[in-house]
């Protein structure tokens, strides 16, 4: 697959609003499209050639308290923290309509190729998931299902979480794919680093969890170092496109309207001046 090209989006809960303005400002076609945890969402609308749905949703349907409600407790009235159920949703009514008939055929096949990162709760390791047409929601809700903020999702008799936990970025995985060049949306500046209270929390957060979880939270600084090293070591096949600011965004669970909407506006003109440079490279 040397000529074929993919698309990879991670994570990075609300900060998913810079991948979502990469993704709404990319205008161009990929053979595979890779997505773990907030990044299934504009990876799998790309792949749909719904750009303004991506935009629609980010700008309107997910500041204040639509999504995120710190108030709630981990299940008040069937709602959690980060109220995944609403979001997709919003996807299956006319609000942002997911149109299921671009991405898979009529026989029921995948038009191309999409894949899911997720963190299988009794391993702690990730497993990557081709959705189909009757799981491809649940498996969205079970790749974004942060840690704290959401308990562990049942799909299909397997208990998933959050991809970030186990792998934020599956680039490695589309190179093992076979995809000879990826570009990579990364959703926080190289030097970002979380802060000492989102680190602390996130050490905290995963002592409720399994001890594969637990362990995996625990080693994710290395995991994302281990990414940076691979994006750093794979120039000639990765494309990486990253903010070269820190975002506005105060957190993960930012949702300021404005700042969300600047957050996304900063990701599309990332993607037109990515744009601009790729396209105009010489022929391999």
């Amino acid at each position: 697959m040397e000529n074929k090209i993919a698309l990879v989006l991670g994570g990075g809960g609300l900060r998913g609003a810079y991948g979502a303005g990469v993704a709404a400002g990319l205008d161009m076609q990929f053979d595979a499209y890779y997505g773990s945890s907030v990044g299934v969402f504009a990876t799998t609308f790309h792949l749909a050639g719904q750009r303004d749905t991506i935009e629609n949703t980010w700008i309107n349907h997910v500041d204040g308290t639509k999504l995120v409600n710190l108030k709630n407790s981990p299940r008040k009235n069937g709602k959690h923290k980060l109220n995944l159920d609403y979001l997709l949703g919003t996807f299956q009514n006319h609000v942002s309509h997911l149109d299921l008939d671009m991405i898979f055929d009529e026989k029921g096949f995948q038009r191309k190729r999409l894949i899911y990162a997720l963190t299988d709760v009794r391993t702690g390791k990730p497993i990557y998931i081709s959705p189909n047409r009757d799981n491809i929601f649940h498996y969205m809700k079970g790749s974004a299902a942060l840690p704290l903020v959401n308990e562990p999702q049942l799909v299909e008799g397997n208990f998933v979480m959050d991809g970030g936990i186990s792998d934020g970025l599956p680039v490695k995985k589309a190179i093992e794919d076979g995809y000879g060049e990826v570009v990579s949306v990364v959703n926080k500046p190289r030097t970002f680093d979380d802060g000492i209270v989102s680190n602390c929390l996130w050490y905290i957060a995963g002592w409720l969890h399994s001890k594969p979880i637990r362990q995996a939270m625990h080693a994710h600084k290395k995991q994302v170092e281990e990414t940076e090293a691979y994006l750093a070591h794979n120039t000639k096949q990765i494309h990486i496109i990253r903010p070269s600011a820190p975002l506005p965004l105060r957190s993960k669970l930012d949702t300021n309207r404005d700042r969300l909407i600047e957050t996304f506006e900063i990701g599309r003109q990332d993607a037109k001046n990515f744009l601009r440079t790729f396209k105009s490279r010489a022929p391999n």
